[in-house]
């Protein structure tokens, strides 16, 4: 299942050691600019200019922007205080995370210590700041692991326990302690369920896909914390902390009805297991979604159980499980197919049925396309145009576009016999047509290294064609990968370049084109070491006979140019039994041409 964007939280600490800067402003000049180093995967986001102290905001954004870190610290943290004072708790938070990004910015260690400032904070913070600090503290442990996770587990564990100090926590500490801060973000259900999001616009960031039929997704904050806590607790770290009795999902009931599944029980002697953890938060979140819970069952439910169903899918034990997903989502579908996220469930049954690698395989793609095409016609009908095309439908259009693209491969022996038919190998998919082209060209590498694979296939895409033929193809129209063979007519010797595609004008714009080179040459030749001294056999392609006065010429790259050219490294000649001694240096490399007179054949490296 595609992620849906949600509302993003503004976490702008920068989440890696940052050298450390001058405490002294310094406005922001072209040649002494305060550089800092990005490294965090997130963007930091633009100041949100309206809301609570946007007057206050503004004066952040216009010190930040010249580079006077400190003075906007400073600012920053009169506006906690004044938000401290006046109870206001996303701009308590929204401040915090500010102060937290600046100290990183301008002190050594300042990552431990904005680390330090949140947890300290999150201990004396009161409801619902309290849980937004701490859902904020887990991605910032959960973030710190990713990229440090690899010096994290070379540390030697202590064995009087890791103390306080992040710098000598092991890797499962940390993730630990990420879990145990995302479940207590969620501890408080009542109090979370009561607090509209709206009363937290200051510190989010909305997305074109929150809302379906106008209506919000996640319309409290334990909607946004339990998403996000599940999103934490669906990772693939959570062996970091896993016993050896560790914790399966192999009940069928988590494919099960609604009801069937908040009421489950799923038992572990493991709690502190990411994935016992997530199925416990998918049971509360579909419970709140539920028709009892919410009036009639919505977009919202329906967006819960597509979350659930995929998660089943990703981390169930059972043999089974892909026919129970099939049928969950088959049955959701028949549920849920007023509402304005159909279209998502038909989204996740299509990509489901067209990944299935079985006997049925071209059936299920037939019948994903199928699926999808009936939900573009109705929009279509709807005369909606692409570009305003519900989420949902978008990804349906996209996945459709893949599984209906043309694509075709090619392959052919590197050397061939002249005078002889040239078999190649087309691989296609929904493909019933392929133009074929042969271009001729000398091979020498030194005019065609310096190009890249673009410049070279437009020069020999505009050459005219030595020969052009077409092909039908015979597609069964099951959106599958087959393979075919088409014969080439015999060529005399030299180098040649193939293209093959699906419209006449080898345009890629239009579809695919492929193209592959080959040469024509009646040398066979064979390479061994002997003694530290290359040697090579020289023989007849066709017969194996020994090849007696075959020119040998040797090329090393030579890269002080600045761009890679060839310098000849010497040349042999092979005797009446085919063989010729290389005479190279030990240790290097070289290109090998062979020629006898008008047949020439480069054997690489």
């Amino acid at each position: 299942m595609s992620i849906r964007p949600l509302h993003l939280l503004i976490f702008i600490l920068i989440l890696a050691a940052c050298k450390s800067l001058s405490k002294k402003d310094q406005p922001m000049q072209p040649n002494n600019a305060v550089k800092i180093k990005p490294s965090t995967e997130m963007p930091i986001p633009s100041l949100p200019m309206t809301g609570d102290y946007a007057d206050d905001w503004k004066i952040v954004d216009s010190l930040e922007r010249v580079g006077l870190f400190k003075s906007a610290l400073e600012k920053v943290e009169a506006i906690g205080a004044r938000a401290k004072n006046d109870k206001n708790s996303q701009q308590t938070v929204k401040a915090l995370l500010f102060r937290g990004k600046y100290i990183t910015q301008l002190e050594e260690d300042g990552l431990t210590k904005a680390i330090n400032l949140m947890e300290a904070e999150a201990k004396t913070a009161r409801q619902p700041e309290k849980s937004v600090l701490q859902s904020l503290l887990g991605q910032l442990y959960s973030t710190y692991l990713q990229s440090q996770g690899w010096n994290l587990q070379q540390r030697t564990p202590i064995p009087d326990g890791e103390g306080g100090d992040i710098l000598t926590w092991s890797a499962a500490q940390v993730e630990r302690h990420a879990l145990e801060l995302y479940v207590a973000s969620v501890s408080q259900d009542a109090l979370l369920q009561s607090i509209p999001m709206e009363q937290f616009r200051d510190i989010t960031t909305p997305s074109a896909n929150d809302t379906v039929d106008n209506k919000a997704l996640r319309s409290t904050l334990f909607d946004l914390m339990a998403h996000r806590a599940l999103e934490h607790f669906s990772n693939d770290r959570n062996y970091l902390t896993e016993p050896a009795y560790a914790f399966k999902l192999d009940q069928e009931v988590a494919f099960g009805d609604v009801a069937e599944f908040v009421a489950a029980k799923f038992e572990t002697r493991d709690s502190t297991s990411g994935k016992w953890l997530a199925i416990k938060t998918l049971q509360r979140i579909v419970a709140l979604q539920m028709p009892a819970q919410r009036g009639p069952g919505g977009a919202a439910l329906v967006d819960a159980e597509l979350a659930r169903l995929q998660f089943a899918l990703n981390n169930s034990t059972l043999e089974n499980k892909n026919s129970l997903y099939q049928k969950a989502l088959e049955k959701l579908q028949r549920t849920y197919s007023n509402k304005a996220n159909n279209a998502e469930i038909v989204h996740a049954l299509a990509s489901h049925l067209y990944s299935l690698d079985t006997g049925d395989k071209g059936k299920n793609a037939i019948a994903a396309a199928g699926m999808l095409e009936d939900v573009i016609l109705a929009m279509v009908e709807s005369s909606i145009r692409e570009k305003d095309y519900p989420y949902g439908v978008k990804l349906c259009a996209r996945l459709l576009r893949q599984i209906q693209q043309p694509i075709i491969t090619t392959n052919v022996e590197q050397a061939n016999l002249p005078d002889k038919s040239i078999l190649v190998q087309v691989g296609f998919r929904n493909v019933k047509k392929i133009w074929v082209k042969l271009v001729k060209d000398d091979f020498d590498p030194t005019k065609w290294n310096r190009r890249d694979g673009e410049d070279q296939f437009k020069i020999l895409n505009s050459r005219k064609p030595l020969s052009s033929k077409t092909w039908e193809i015979q597609d069964p129209g099951d959106y599958q990968d087959h393979k075919t063979e088409i014969a080439l007519d015999s060529l005399p010797f030299g180098h040649y370049w193939l293209f093959v595609s699906n419209n006449a004008a080898f345009d890629a714009k239009n579809g695919p084109v492929t193209y592959s080179d080959f040469a024509v040459s009646n040398i066979a030749a064979v390479s061994y070491n002997e003694a530290g001294q290359t040697e090579f056999v020289r023989a007849d392609r066709n017969s194996g006979a020994p090849l007696p006065d075959v020119k040998l010429d040797f090329f090393q790259n030579d890269y002080n140019s600045g761009r890679q050219r060839l310098t000849n490294a010497g040349s042999a000649t092979s005797n009446r039994d085919g063989f010729a001694k290389g005479n190279i240096p030990q240790n290097i490399s070289v290109q090998v041409r062979a020629s006898i007179g008008n047949d020439t054949l480069w054997i690489g490296n």
